[in-house]
């Protein structure tokens, strides 16, 4: 078995063991559920939150392992098509978990190998100019749109980059986020997720790692809700495909000074426990 494979089977494992969506992630779950259910032209869809350990992970794994089987067969059989073989393909990283997604340029490269095996195209091409960025994110679109010329009977692509903030170093990732399309091609889907910390941002300029301008957590927060929030490109009739989630203190409300995040409340209520007013306290101070 070669690395890429290797990457994509050990993907599944790797999210049964995080399998989880706390409840106020569950309206993103259902919205992210209606954007998939569209097959014809849209943006990619932007989840990103305003801080860390929200539970976004849980819910792509959620989505991976449980909801886009459920999905697509459900649609496949509205649609009268053949129920033999897989009824869509998910190429899904979570990045910097491993070597092969530790670099946009690694990542997108298993990514394009893995789509040319499933949906049986050439690669050669591709192959020969493994040195360019700028010549890998071309062929992808290129092979996005010879997936989408098959039809109503081609099998649904589903993209997921999860936690692109782990690549925030990378000198790529300015030429990623220009290159992120406002439309793709029907039957294609891109997820991708993102996470502000400001923490991490004060961190890498403490110690003179943050690469400057395009480069930094709040730079890119701001370019990818330019890019995609409000833009008339970004609406269906029937979903939004920017997604934010609102900081845990947000989500609580001001007059539940002493309540837990409902995030820390449901994994409390699942191991049977409860915080103490002063550790609550001790919770919400941190989170601030």
């Amino acid at each position: 078995m070669n690395n890429c494979l290797l990457e994509v089977s050990l993907i599944p494992i790797f999210f049964l063991s995080i399998l989880a969506t706390a409840p106020h992630l569950e309206t993103i779950l259902h919205s992210t559920l209606k954007y998939l259910s569209i097959r014809k032209v849209k943006a990619p869809l932007i989840i990103m939150s305003q801080q860390p350990n929200v539970g976004i992970s849980g819910l792509i794994a959620q989505l991976v392992v449980s909801e886009l089987p459920k999905l697509y067969y459900q649609m496949a059989v509205a649609a009268e098509l053949s129920l033999e073989g897989p009824t869509y393909v998910c190429g899904v990283r979570s990045c910097n978990s491993s070597g092969l997604s530790s670099a946009l340029a690694h990542l997108l490269y298993s990514i394009v190998i893995q789509i040319c095996h499933c949906y049986d195209l050439p690669s050669v091409e591709f192959r020969l100019n493994l040195k360019s960025s700028r010549n890998l994110v071309n062929f992808l679109y290129d092979i996005l749109h010879k997936i989408s010329t098959g039809g109503a009977k081609v099998k649904p692509l589903v993209m997921i980059l999860d936690g692109l903030e782990a690549l925030i170093e990378d000198p790529d990732l300015p030429m990623f986020l220009e290159w992120l399309p406002l439309y793709l091609p029907e039957n294609i889907n891109l997820i991708v997720t993102y996470t502000y910390d400001r923490r991490k941002e004060e961190q890498l300029i403490k110690y003179g790692s943050l690469l400057v301008g395009a480069n930094s957590p709040i730079v890119v927060k701001q370019v990818l809700r330019k890019k995609f929030k409000g833009n008339p490109n970004n609406e269906t009739e029937t979903t939004n495909t920017f997604l934010e989630i609102l900081p845990l203190k947000e989500v609580c409300g001001t007059k539940q000074e002493f309540k837990a995040s409902p995030l820390i409340e449901y994994y409390l209520n699942k191991a049977n426990r409860s915080l103490t007013k002063e550790q609550t306290e001790v919770f919400n101070k941190i989170n601030n």
